[in-house]
């Protein structure tokens, strides 16, 4: 089982395997979810998540398309998760490879695209991060 880290709303969640080496992670800051087009279409963090992770080891991360929770988008929606360190930014699928070691921050963000304008009301994403050691 692969070691994952899950951010969604206000809150991250580490789960820390052994044999992935990872012996920390919190989240350190979060910036809320900006509306960036006059028709409430399109939902992107600007700046992201800063994740701090403590590893013992080179690692990579791979970041998954954001999903909702509670609610369903319509079709045509375009969901984007990205996972970010020292200037280099990985669109999601994508594996970001990690060699320094210690602590160790990371940048999520998320950009949700819909068809339509969103109603009035809350919005909740999940980004999930796959940890793998190199």
């Amino acid at each position: 089982m692969l070691p994952s880290v899950l951010v969604g709303g206000l809150v991250a969640f580490g789960s820390a395997p052994a044999h992935a080496q990872i012996i920390n992670s919190h989240l350190v800051d979060l910036s809320p979810l900006d509306i960036v087009d006059a028709g409430q279409t399109t939902l992107e963090a600007i700046d992201p998540a800063i994740l701090n992770l403590q590893v013992s080891e080179p690692f990579a991360i791979m970041a998954t398309p954001p999903t909702p929770a509670g609610f369903t988008d319509p079709v045509g929606t375009q969901h984007t998760g990205y996972v970010s360190h020292n200037g280099n930014e990985v669109v999601h699928g994508h594996p970001l490879l990690i060699r320094e070691t210690g602590s160790v921050d990371l940048g999520v963000r998320m950009r949700v695209e819909r068809p339509q304008a969103y109603p009035p009301g809350r919005y909740t994403y999940t980004v999930r991060l796959t940890v793998t050691p190199l």
